[in-house]
């Protein structure tokens, strides 16, 4: 009940009273609370959670982190690349991110 009772509030809010609702207090599953809006604009509203992953060559996989929300993708890269620094004593050669290789 309290779950529906936030969608109602959500709703009314937004439909009756014209106000908007940011996004850190919408609910996008009833059924993952944690979902959050990860692709908008132009293309098709995708639903989800974005995922840091870093590995070697071996493809170990050295650090995983699963971010809160959907900050941009230039600032993601740094922790994974300081967590491999701090956990492993090795600074990494190459990075590639979503755009292409640094």
């Amino acid at each position: 009940m309290p779950v529906m009772q936030k969608v109602f509030s959500m709703t009314q809010q937004w439909q009756v009273n014209g106000v908007s609702v940011k996004n850190e207090d919408k609910i996008f599953s009833i059924y993952e609370r944690h979902t959050d809006v990860i692709v908008k604009g132009s293309r098709q509203i995708q639903y989800g959670h974005k995922v840091n992953l870093s590995s070697g060559k071996s493809k170990l996989v050295l650090d995983c982190q699963v971010v809160k929300g959907n900050p941009k993708d230039t600032s993601l890269y740094q922790k994974p690349v300081q967590n491999v620094k701090n956990n492993y004593q090795i600074t990494p050669r190459d990075i590639a991110t979503d755009g292409g290789r640094f």
